[in-house]
C-alpha cells in the first residue's frame, strides 16, 4: 500500500502541474487558440490510439507478470513506437497534400509541421517509456519524473505570465515543446535506472502480445471517442471558441478523475501480478472509499470553479452551467475507471469493450439530438446520460462476475480504511 501512495502523490503533484499549465495556457490563449490546441491535443490522441494498436496497455500487462523480460518489454516499446511515429508522418504528408492542412491543428498552411510532429512524437514515447516504468513496478520514480519536469515547466509558464510582456509567449508552441521534453527526460531516467538493450522475439511473444493489443486498441478506440466525439460535434454546429469554452469546463471535470486514473494504472500491474490485498474484495473497499472522498472533492470543485471562472479566466465563465450539468456523469464514472483496470487485469476485455461500446452509441445519439439545438450545454448532458448508463452496466457486471451485491459497493464500512492499509504492494 505504501508504493501505491507514494506512487499517487507524485502522480498527484504531475497531474496538478500539468492542470496548472493548461489553465494559464487558457488564459495565455484566449478561447479561440484553446479550442484550436483543444483540437490539436483530442486529433493527437485519436490518431495516437489508432496507430498505437493497444501497445501500451499490452507492455504493462506482459511485463507487469514476467511473460517478457525487460529486453523484450523494451524491444517491443521502441520497435512500436517507431512504427508510430513513421505512420504519423506518411498520415499527416498525405492530410497536407489533400486538403492543404495540417492533420492535428487544421491550420493552414506547414508553418506548424515540425511542432505537430514533435509534439505527437513526445506523446507516443512518454506513453512506451511510462509504460515501461509501470510494467517494472517502478511507476513511483516515474511519477517523480514527471512531477519535476511539469513543476518546471509551470514555474516557466508563471514567471512568463507575469512578467513577460502580453502576447509574448506563443501557447501551441509552449505546450508542445513541453511534451517533446518531458519524453526525452522519461526516456534518459528510464535507461539510466534500468540497463536494457535489444532483444530478439519469438513467435509466441508476438502473438500473445498482439492478441492483448488488439482487444485494448478497439476497446480504447470506442471509449476516446465516446469522450471525445462531442469537440467535433460542436465544432461542426458552433465556433471554435465554444470548444475553447468547452475544453476548459472538461478539464475542471476531469479533476474528479485523477484519484481513480492514479488508483487504476497501479491496480493493473497489482493484480495481473497477484499481489496480496488486490482481489475483488479490496477493490470494493477502495470504491467505497473512494466514493466518499469524490464527493468531497466534488464540493470542492465547485467552489474553486466558480473562483476561477469569475476571477481568473472570465472569458471562459460561460461555460459553468457546462460544468455543472457534466459534473454528475463524472462523479459516477470514477468507479467505472477502476472497474475498467480490474477487467483488463482480468483479461475481461469484453466486458470493457461492450461498455466502451453502449458509451459511445449513447453519447453520439445524444449529441446529435442536443447539440445543435443547446451546444456545448447539450454536449455536457450527453456526457452525464452515457457515462451514467456506462457505470450502472459495468457496475452489474462486476457483480456478476465477481459475485458481490450491487449494494456493498456503496455501503461504506468503518474497517474499509484498516483494511486497504493492509495490502502488501
Amino acid at each position: 500500500m505504501r508504493q501505491i501512495f507514494r506512487g499517487g502523490v507524485f502522480r498527484l503533484f504531475f497531474m496538478g502541474f500539468n492542470f496548472g499549465v493548461g489553465l494559464l495556457i487558457a488564459a495565455l490563449a484566449g478561447p479561440a487558440t484553446f479550442g484550436i490546441l483543444s483540437l490539436m491535443i483530442v486529433n493527437a490522441a485519436v490518431i495516437h490510439i489508432i496507430i498505437g494498436f493497444g501497445t501500451d496497455a499490452a507492455l504493462v500487462y506482459h511485463g507487469s507478470d514476467d511473460q517478457f523480460n525487460k529486453h523484450k518489454s523494451f524491444s517491443i516499446a521502441f520497435f512500436t513506437g517507431m512504427v508510430q511515429v513513421a505512420l504519423f508522418l506518411v498520415l499527416a504528408a498525405a492530410y497536407y497534400t489533400i486538403s492543404g492542412k495540417l492533420v492535428l491543428s487544421g491550420k493552414q498552411g506547414n508553418g506548424f509541421f515540425f511542432i505537430e510532429f514533435l509534439y505527437f512524437t513526445g506523446i507516443v514515447f512518454t506513453e512506451k517509456y511510462t509504460s515501461l516504468f509501470y510494467a517494472r513496478h517502478q511507476q513511483s520514480f516515474c511519477n517523480k519524473v514527471l512531477s519535476i519536469v511539469a513543476a518546471v515547466f509551470f514555474l516557466m509558464l508563471v514567471s512568463l505570465y507575469f512578467f513577460d510582456p502580453p502576447g509574448h509567449i506563443k501557447p501551441i508552441v509552449f505546450f508542445c515543446s513541453m511534451i517533446t521534453i518531458q519524453s526525452l527526460v522519461l526516456a534518459i531516467a528510464f535507461h539510466g535506472k534500468n540497463r536494457v538493450g535489444f532483444s530478439s522475439l519469438n513467435r509466441n511473444d508476438l502473438r500473445s502480445f498482439l492478441h492483448f493489443s488488439f482487444l485494448v486498441f478497439v476497446t480504447n478506440a470506442i471509449q476516446f471517442l465516446a469522450y471525445r466525439v462531442d469537440f467535433w460535434f460542436i465544432g461542426y454546429f458552433g465556433q471554435i471558441s465554444d470548444i475553447g469554452i468547452y475544453a476548459q469546463a472538461v478539464r475542471l471535470a476531469q479533476l474528479l478523475w485523477i484519484i481513480p486514473n492514479i488508483l487504476a494504472a497501479v491496480l493493473i500491474p497489482a493484480i495481473v501480478a497477484a499481489q496480496k490485498g488486490f482481489d475483488a474484495l479490496g477493490l470494493v473497499r477502495l470504491i467505497r472509499v473512494l466514493n466518499i472522498v469524490n464527493l468531497i472533492i466534488l464540493v470542492g470543485l465547485i467552489g474553486v470553479s466558480c473562483t476561477l471562472y469569475f476571477y481568473f479566466i472570465p472569458d471562459y465563465a460561460s461555460g459553468l452551467p457546462s460544468l455543472l450539468l457534466m459534473l454528475p456523469g463524472y462523479l459516477s464514472f470514477s468507479i467505472t475507471l477502476l472497474l475498467a483496470a480490474f477487467f483488463s487485469a482480468k483479461r475481461r476485455l469484453l466486458v470493457n469493450f461492450y461498455g466502451s461500446l453502449l458509451c459511445f452509441l449513447v453519447i453520439i445519439t445524444a449529441d446529435f439530438l442536443l447539440i445543435p439545438r443547446w451546444g456545448i450545454q447539450g454536449a455536457a448532458v450527453s456526457n452525464t446520460i452515457a457515462y451514467g448508463l456506462a457505470t450502472i452496466f459495468n457496475i452489474f457486471m462486476f457483480s456478476r462476475i465477481a459475485g458481490i451485491p450491487v449494494k456493498n459497493l456503496f455501503m461504506v464500512r468503518t474497517s474499509d480504511i484498516q483494511q486497504l492499509k493492509k495490502i502488501q504492494y
